[in-house]
């Protein structure tokens, strides 16, 4: 049986995901109804029905110590009205128009990271450039002084590894298994209520971090209302001002939102860098005609290795997805992952062509909570891949025989490292 929670399973999700296509959505039988479901139209069909299959999850009210948005309802893990109300004010500020003043910016600090790199040849492609420029477009959105960057990310990084420990362990009790081995291997075993195992065994190790953010936010938006900027802490603090329709609690898990929301632009420039070095036809291409096809190129990054492989869905009421009958209650895991890789919707789906045409990859979601920050992402991933591969046609790996290493089990696909060299 395919067991998506096996960490096994997110190593190498490619290898997985024909079986899952070549048949409809798949109910497994674990101790919550759960279905896979991977092709790309029946991903579609459960992305824009917000009513039958809810973002909304019963089990985030059980993990408030781990939650950075301290229970309070976001775009992410809500339905209408809610989810209405919440992206009517982040909206304008999003808008292509605004989000394209980045741009000198975002030139400017890829520029700058390139001639370091430049200068010592080999570098880390996550760790030298891709998390770097994303931290700092971020923390320009959001208003967030350049020295404040680095102990953000620090307790960024920290909340990140603890979530993705609950995820494991849930995992494990959704499946019945047990014991589980942690992301340093050490393997556990939990004989009583799995939330309160979920909980004892990151509460520790996310608290103090998540504690940090809440505190840090806190000072900022009340900066902003005493001394308002063009941000979007600013804009948001106007909003709950001027027409009291966001809560104070609200507005901090926006801004927690937004701040973790930089790790898919992270994942779009490692994983473009990857797949740009290692298919060198493809990065030749790119770089004889980089005007025409940069644009191309970020979206076939996106469909080729989705930044984001799956979200999840709860489904309100018996229903089908395609042949199969799903029960009222079922966890719906949206495999984006699969789905961009189905046969039926691409040809030649498992080959990266930069001027794939047409591109109808579901990489940002689709309906009501289809990615309100795709523009920011596609502008970075653009500007940075357009530059690196300007400067460096040549660019490889720089140990194409050593395993890769992936950090975001179940939800998404981001490297820890990627070691490179410029000849």
């Amino acid at each position: 049986m395919i067991n998506p929670f096996d960490p096994s399973f997110w190593r190498d999700p490619y290898s997985h995901y024909p079986s899952l296509l070549a048949g409809p959505a798949r109910l497994l039988p674990l101790l919550l109804p759960t279905v896979l479901v991977a092709r790309h139209r029946d991903v579609v069909d459960v992305l824009r029905d917000q009513e039958l299959f809810s973002s909304s999850s019963p089990q985030l009210s059980l993990l408030a110590k781990l939650d950075p948005f301290a229970g309070a309802q976001t775009m992410l893990f809500s339905d209408p009205p809610v989810h209405s109300r919440l992206k009517r004010l982040v909206t304008p500020y999003f808008r292509h128009g605004r989000i394209n003043l980045l741009t000198p910016r975002i030139e400017t600090l890829t520029n700058q990271l390139l001639d370091n790199i430049e200068s010592k040849a080999e570098f880390d492609a996550v760790s030298d450039l891709a998390c770097p420029v994303t931290l700092a477009i971020i923390a320009e959105i959001l208003g967030i002084p350049i020295e404040h960057q680095p102990r953000l990310k620090v307790s960024g990084d920290r909340v990140f590894s603890s979530v993705r420990e609950s995820l494991m362990l849930a995992g494990a009790f959704l499946t019945g298994r047990p014991d589980t081995s942690g992301s340093n291997g050490a393997t556990s075993r939990y004989d009583f209520f799995p939330i309160r195992a979920i909980e004892s065994s990151v509460h520790d190790s996310s608290a103090e971090a998540i504690a940090t953010l809440r505190s840090y936010f806190i000072e900022e938006i009340s900066q902003r209302r005493a001394s308002p900027g063009d941000d979007l802490i600013s804009v948001l603090v106007s909003a709950q001002d001027e027409t009291d329709t966001l809560r104070l609690d609200e507005l901090l898990a926006l801004v927690l939102l937004l701040l973790f929301a930089g790790d898919t632009t992270t994942n779009l420039i490692a994983n473009g860098l990857l797949a740009l070095s290692t298919h060198r036809d493809q990065l030749r291409r790119l770089w004889l005609a980089p005007e025409v096809l940069t644009p191309n190129a970020v979206e076939e990054v996106l469909r080729y290795d989705s930044p984001v492989q799956m979200v999840m869905r709860f489904c309100t009421r018996d229903t089908h997805i395609g042949e199969t009958s799903v029960p009222g209650g079922a966890v719906v895991l949206v495999l984006i992952g699969a789905a961009n890789r189905d046969p039926a919707q691409f040809n030649a789906p498992d080959s990266f062509d930069i001027a794939r045409h047409p591109n109808n990859h579901v990489a940002f979601g689709d309906g009501i909570h289809a990615c309100i920050g795709a523009h920011v992402a596609r502008l970075q991933g653009r500007i940075v891949l357009g530059s690196v591969v300007e400067r460096f046609s040549r660019l490889r790996l720089s140990a194409p025989d050593q395993p890769l290493h992936y950090d975001g089990y179940l939800l998404s696909r981001g490297l820890t490292s990627l070691p490179m060299v410029i000849d």
